[in-house]
């Protein structure tokens, strides 16, 4: 299951790269799975088609993260050596390298998905139909975060290769409990269909979840990169 897949690469980061970053992904992930929670509750359809999905963006994903940690070595080894511009330098080329590669990813996924999402459905299930049409529309929402979120696993792998890893921690604590979760209650809910009463609610099922984590993933993604282009972490003596 994605989640099981999001959790290991959390544990991952707890022993490799220390608590903060742990928070972190712990963070991340914790948001991630109330999400998907959160479409499951509003329909079979709804859930099957998110969860499709999540599978799908893990080809953008777990590379991406595998090519955002090289950030945190090489732009640690470059602080070692008491080259801070060298060390910006990486840090912009492996963003750039990290965002583009997802972005591209997300495109092709995007293009090619509504052909390979019947080969996670069961035909003889009589939500079929509706579960391939609805993944092909939020192919396109998850294609359109993966260009930022190759920008936010960058961004955080190399603020954390350069010693600056709380403030990060805590730009995607607050993103998650006080934007995503929110916005996600907000839009995926009908009034009196979520999880608390008396909420708003625009009822827009998982295209209204799958909105809400387009608008997470741009605003921590965003974050995060000016946090790195600000300097701040130059300050920071390792």
């Amino acid at each position: 299951a994605p989640w099981i897949v999001r959790l290991s690469l959390a544990l991952v980061v707890l022993v490799a790269l220390g608590l903060p970053m742990a928070m972190t992904a712990c963070a991340d992930l914790g948001a991630a799975a109330i999400f998907q929670l959160m479409q499951v509750q509003v329909g079979i359809v709804d859930g099957a088609a998110t969860q499709i999905v999540v599978i799908f963006t893990s080809l953008a994903y777990m590379p991406g993260i595998g090519l955002a940690l090289a950030g945190t070595t090489l732009v640690g080894q470059a602080i070692g050596a008491g080259d801070h511009a060298w060390a910006e330098r990486l840090g912009n080329r492996i963003i750039a390298v990290v965002a583009c590669y997802m972005g591209g990813i997300g495109l092709v996924i995007a293009l090619v998905g509504r052909w390979l999402v019947p080969l996670f459905v069961n035909q003889a299930d009589p939500h079929a139909a509706a579960v391939v049409a609805l993944c092909g529309s939020l192919l396109w929402f998850a294609a359109a975060y993966q260009f930022f979120d190759g920008v936010n696993f960058a961004s955080a792998f190399c603020l954390r290769g350069a010693g600056d890893a709380r403030v990060p921690a805590l730009i995607v604590l607050a993103c998650g409990t006080l934007l995503f979760l929110p916005l996600t209650h907000l839009l995926t809910f009908a009034p009196g269909q979520g999880w608390f009463d008396g909420l708003p609610g625009f009822g827009l099922g998982a295209v209204g979840g799958w909105s809400a984590i387009l608008v997470y993933v741009v605003a921590i993604g965003t974050a995060l990169w000016l946090r790195w282009k600000n300097g701040a972490w130059k300050k920071i003596h390792l």
